[in-house]
């Protein structure tokens, strides 16, 4: 069978196409086929690759062709198509699933065992695909929620996280993700509740109560009943905002506060995975290490 499969997918894979076309032809020994035998001989190119001395235009080569193969395997096997958004380029699989072959093909690359890693990342392409990976199941809990509070609007396009509402709106998930990683399910469906409440046209805006508002406001607010409490020596207050301040007007002071654990930034050169100079890889990934035993694709990467 050969790469003829690659063929068949110039609707479906759109730009990965003409690149993992490269990447087959690039002094390789020819793939046997796709599913996995396709994935088999992916894992050997890894291996192979680490193995060799490369400098940094040779590792981005690798990485582009390497994962717009990868994402053609999988469009191929799981079914899905590649979508592009601002030069940026993923797979969509499933309904809500979506998969960045560059990062898992970076990722297993600088990883000790190139081929567990990959199988890892293979098992987040198999939960996408089934609608209950890490970015489906966000996007599925805003869509069941979005169905029963709001049944006059419904999701017109999606990018990842990002949602696009057929009123026009956009909703970025990123926070609801942050919820579903760290809380159960009846968290999520609460907290995309709570989103959904502030979209357009809700007829009664959900109002969050003061005792959760107060601590997620940063400058804090205090009063200057406050300020009175403090050591007749502090001269912050005076020095910040003056003697005259009216009584009952606030102040600011500042709190240190960390921001939630966002998506791991992965190592990326700024010019990587780039196609007639549009960029294929976007510079924020996921890392999981979640595992279907009996997986297809996960058997696939055993070495023969």
């Amino acid at each position: 069978m050969g790469a003829e499969w690659l063929n068949t997918l110039e609707e479906l894979g759109g730009r990965l196409v003409p690149a993992a076309r490269f990447f087959v032809d690039s002094d390789r020994p020819p793939p046997p086929g796709a599913g996995p035998q396709g994935i088999r001989w992916l894992a050997e190119q890894l291996e192979d690759f680490v193995d060799r001395e490369s400098d940094e235009s040779e590792d981005d080569r690798f990485v582009e062709g390497a994962g717009a193969f990868l994402g053609l395997l999988l469009i191929h096997h799981l079914g899905g198509r590649t979508r592009e958004r601002d030069g940026t380029h993923r797979v969509q699989l499933g309904r809500f699933g979506w998969f960045d072959p560059f990062v898992a093909i970076q990722d297993a690359l600088d990883a000790e065992d190139p081929r567990s890693r990959l199988a890892e990342y293979l098992s987040v392409a198999e939960r996408e695909a089934a609608d209950d990976g890490p970015v489906s199941r966000v996007v599925r809990a805003f869509a069941e929620t979005l169905e029963s509070e709001r049944p006059d609007l419904g999701i017109r396009s999606q990018f990842e996280l990002t949602v696009d509402l057929d009123n026009g709106a956009s909703v970025d998930l990123g926070r609801l993700e942050r919820v579903a990683r760290d809380q159960d399910q009846v968290a999520t469906t609460e907290a995309a509740r709570r989103i959904i409440s502030m979209l357009p046209g809700t007829d009664t805006p959900e109002s969050t109560p003061w005792h959760e508002a107060a601590s997620r406001l940063l400058p804090r607010l205090v009063s200057t009943s406050f300020l009175a409490t403090l050591p007749e020596d502090q001269g912050l207050y005076i020095g910040a905002v003056g003697s005259h301040v009216p009584h009952r007007s606030l102040c600011y002071v500042h709190a240190a506060s960390m921001p939630a654990t966002a998506w791991t930034v992965n190592r990326f050169p700024p010019d990587l995975s780039q196609v007639n100079d549009s960029p294929l890889v976007l510079m924020t990934s996921l890392r999981f290490r979640h595992f279907i035993s009996d997986s297809l694709v996960f058997v696939s990467i055993a070495p023969t």
